[in-house]
């Protein structure tokens, strides 16, 4: 699930589940960004700190962390779903590549 899925009371326990592990993750020195793109990052994550990820997917998955387990498949696709949650890429400081118009140019006139 995407944190957008997550609303009212369930929000914010999910928020409040997230914190520690994200914590422990962002805070690795590991982890360290040195101007590596946003796959070197997440892949560090995954290296670095595997019992935090799994705790983030657990509590994405929104089933108890405890007796959690995830295969090399799964993991890989839950890896890239997280590119298509802003929000979630927020949290571990990275923001996503994505293009921020896919419409018309925009114009700026001055009178």
């Amino acid at each position: 699930m995407k944190l957008r899925d997550f609303k009212g009371e369930k929000g914010i326990q999910v928020v409040g589940k997230l914190l520690l592990p994200i914590m422990n993750i962002v805070g690795n020195p590991e982890n360290a960004g040195d101007g590596r793109g946003i796959i070197q990052q997440v892949s560090g994550f995954f290296t670095n700190n595997p019992h935090d990820v799994m705790e983030v997917l657990a509590i994405l998955d929104d089933v108890p962390v405890e007796g959690y387990e995830i295969n090399a498949q799964t993991a890989l696709q839950r890896l890239l779903s997280w590119f298509d949650d802003p929000e979630l890429l927020g949290l571990f400081g990275l923001q996503s590549k994505t293009p921020t118009s896919s419409g018309s140019a925009t114009t700026t006139t001055t009178e």
